[in-house]
């Protein structure tokens, strides 16, 4: 690799830590109200799927820098006025540069494998999530003020050493508008792995809210993206494995393991079982799957939309996150429905990954 493209690759994942880094903080502002991060979980979905397609439709450079132009003029104005709610959900929705990151990768880099280049950009996405528990510790203007010099840092990068080859290809760009975004053949086993992508991510983000409300759970968020960060790098265990496979056998071990801490509450009345640490490895475990769902994802759509579509896998990962927390509220965090909902989630996701390969296996990278 060149030393040109070396410094790319680097720019590429930095930006990936800097985008995470900074939504983290903006979750630290929002740490008592539930209902200011829903409303910015929604403009980061909804961003990500906008900032995707217009850098599928226009340019991928452009719009990378655009993206983090925005983002930092929003968190100036932010850490001028903290309170001003209009500019973090505005941060939220246009500071979404993940999906163009990520097709970067995949396009850019093409002599690693396509799962190799995923799994990085998920370990790198998860490791600021681990310090969590520092940065609500920390005074917020050191944070503020870190996270202005690494987004900095992160747009003079791309401005000088982001370039998309894919930007390069007139002919390519061309075609995009009659183009068709998934190949016919891979229709039904790409909506068969969304459905069950999003159960499993439901089941994620429930296990952590469920997590958020236990008193001698300290730090388990940072916990739970260890595990994450850690279970991802497994990805490359079983790279040779057809991927609806991986999918399939994951969530069945999940839904497995998860019958446990129900029978205990139900059968047994075990009301006082801390099924905590089991929670947090099946939501650990489940993340191993990250990579290659946006794989098969990258496989199955034109090569021109691979920005649309990791904004609309960005869009169902948010989304799973805001039902979670509808259901937590819905049902108040009752021990046994909690756990049941767990369960059943990932059972339909088993049947639905099961549903998908049953189509046209993904070819091996």
């Amino acid at each position: 690799m060149k030393l040109t493209d070396k410094t790319s690759f680097a720019v590429t994942l930095f930006a990936i830590f800097v985008n995470i880094f900074v939504s983290a903080q903006i979750y630290v502002l929002f740490e008592d109200s539930m209902h200011n991060t829903t409303v910015y979980n929604i403009m980061e979905a909804v961003g990500a799927i906008f900032m995707g397609f217009l850098s599928d439709k226009f340019c991928r450079r452009k719009t990378n820098i655009l993206s983090h132009l925005i983002g930092f003029l929003l968190l100036l104005v932010i850490f001028l006025h903290p309170s001003y709610l209009f500019a973090i959900f505005l941060l939220g929705f246009f500071y979404s540069p993940l999906p163009i990151l990520r097709a970067g990768l995949v396009d850019n880099f093409t002599l690693f494998p396509r799962l190799y280049l995923l799994m990085l950009s998920f370990v790198v996405q998860f490791i600021p999530w681990c310090f969590y528990y520092v940065y609500v510790n920390v005074n917020p203007h050191i944070m503020h003020w870190t996270a202005l010099a690494l987004i900095t840092l992160s747009l003079v990068g791309s401005i000088f050493f982001f370039h998309d080859k894919r930007d390069q290809n007139i002919a390519e760009r061309l075609r995009l508008k009659s183009a068709s975004i998934i190949h016919t053949s891979a229709r039904k086993r790409v909506a068969y792995t969304f459905i069950a992508f999003f159960l499993m991510q439901l089941v994620f983000f429930f296990s952590d809210n469920f997590l958020e409300s236990i008193d001698d759970m300290p730090n388990f968020y940072s916990l739970m993206s260890i595990g994450t960060a850690i279970c991802v790098l497994l990805a490359l265990v079983f790279k040779d494995i057809s991927h609806t496979s991986v999918l399939r056998v994951n969530y069945g071990i999940n839904a497995a393991v998860s019958f446990l801490p129900l029978i205990a509450v139900i059968f047994f009345n075990t009301l006082h079982f801390n099924g905590a640490f089991q929670v947090i490895m099946l939501a650990s475990f489940g993340a191993m799957t990250l990579p290659f769902v946006y794989d098969i994802t990258m496989h199955s759509v034109n090569a021109n939309y691979r920005g649309t579509a990791s904004g609309v896998l960005d869009f169902v990962y948010n989304l799973s996150s805001l039902f979670s927390i509808s259901l937590i509220t819905l049902l108040d965090m009752h021990k046994v429905y909690t756990y049941a909902i767990i369960t059943a989630g990932l059972c339909i996701a088993v049947f639905f990954q099961t549903r998908s390969e049953k189509h046209p296996e993904i070819a091996k990278p």
